[in-house]
């Protein structure tokens, strides 16, 4: 199976924690393991990393990837 991205031509096979499967090169993959690795940083230091990544990217970007950051969170607990 293709990865859903239209512009990516390689196989699915990573499973994201929404469910949907894409291949390793796409960027909702790239931003599930941002995330995960800030998860495993103290709450200060994943505060810090996340105001380092304000600026250059924005708002919509630092929202995107703490809900990213939540789904994980809570998929985990369950």
């Amino acid at each position: 199976m293709k990865c859903e991205n239209k512009k990516c031509t390689r196989e699915k096979s990573i499973r994201l924690v929404d469910g949907e499967v894409v291949c390793n090169y796409c960027m909702a993959h790239a931003l599930e393991c941002e995330a995960r690795q800030l998860l495993k940083y103290s709450l200060s230091k994943r505060r810090l990393a996340l105001d380092a990544r304000l600026r250059p990217r924005g708002k919509e970007a630092v929202e995107k990837l703490k809900s990213v950051m939540s789904e994980i969170f809570y998929a985990r607990r369950n």
